[in-house]
């Protein structure tokens, strides 16, 4: 089954660097977003520290503290719809407890089992903790990883770390980038992680649109679209429900016709 997954991207948390003061006005923020997201129709959602810039390996844990209460808080209000939970830049273990005493439904981790350079450093892989972790407190939450993540310079070539991480890596989904932020993913290698992932999903991971999401719909298991879904296009801006919309129905047509044609 094909999935859409929307982002809510959180305004910057306590114990970051923007942080405006107010923690009403980043819950409202986060409520609005996820609201509009699950009424234009979408099979779940990634809550995201994205106001955090620039980012800390793992952020401290007034900032962790705080993005739980909202995941939970989202938990609570939408018991029924997926929920994925990324702790930028690469805290994959704070991600794990968030989801696990939130009861979300995966996370995403940013440098699994590959190291990669990034704006903030070198990150490690965290396979093995994040595993071990996993299988002793939290056994329900998926794993879902990137692969050569966006915003970064990777040091493994692709195909090399698609194969360490089906052989090796155990996750549960792995995730296929452009090279930045809203920047459309080359479906040639999503083609390619679908070939080697064999039956382990494969996700894209950014620049989804309404006009270029035909290019996943037969080589790809699921979408994540943040940049266009939000107003004018903007990142920072609200999600606009009219646009999700847009996308979900799109995405339905274009499967009953993959469907008749198959």
């Amino acid at each position: 089954m094909f999935k859409i997954y929307g982002m809510v991207h959180l305004l910057p948390l306590p114990g970051s660097p923007l942080y405006g003061g107010s923690r009403d006005k980043i819950l409202r923020r986060a409520l609005y977003d996820a609201d509009k997201l699950v009424r234009g129709g979408v099979d779940g959602f990634i809550v995201e520290n994205y106001g955090d810039s620039p980012f800390a390996i793992r952020p401290p844990q007034e900032s962790i503290d705080f993005m739980k209460k909202i995941v939970c808080m989202l938990r609570e209000k939408y018991p029924e719809i997926e929920i994925g939970v990324n702790v930028l830049r690469n805290a994959g273990i704070d991600a794990l407890k968030i989801a696990a005493e939130c009861k979300a439904d995966f996370i995403r981790v940013n440098a699994y089992i590959e190291p990669v350079w990034a704006p903030e450093g070198l990150l490690f892989p965290v396979a093995h903790p994040l595993l071990r972790i996993r299988n002793k407190v939290s056994p329900g939450v998926k794993i879902y990883v990137d692969i050569n993540v966006k915003h970064s310079k990777p040091i493994l070539p692709f195909i090399d770390v698609l194969e360490n991480a089906r052989a090796r890596g155990h996750p549960d989904a792995v995730i296929v980038t452009g090279h930045a932020t809203g920047r459309k993913t080359d479906p040639s290698k999503v083609f390619l992680a679908k070939k080697y992932m064999k039956n382990i999903p494969v996700i894209v991971g950014s620049g989804v649109t309404m006009d270029n999401i035909g290019s996943y719909i037969s080589i790809a298991d699921g979408v994540i679209v943040g940049t266009y879904l939000k107003k004018n296009g903007i990142i920072y801006n609200p999600v606009d429900e009219k646009k999700v919309r847009i996308l979900v129905n799109r995405a339905k047509e274009l499967l009953e016709r993959l469907e008749e044609n198959t």
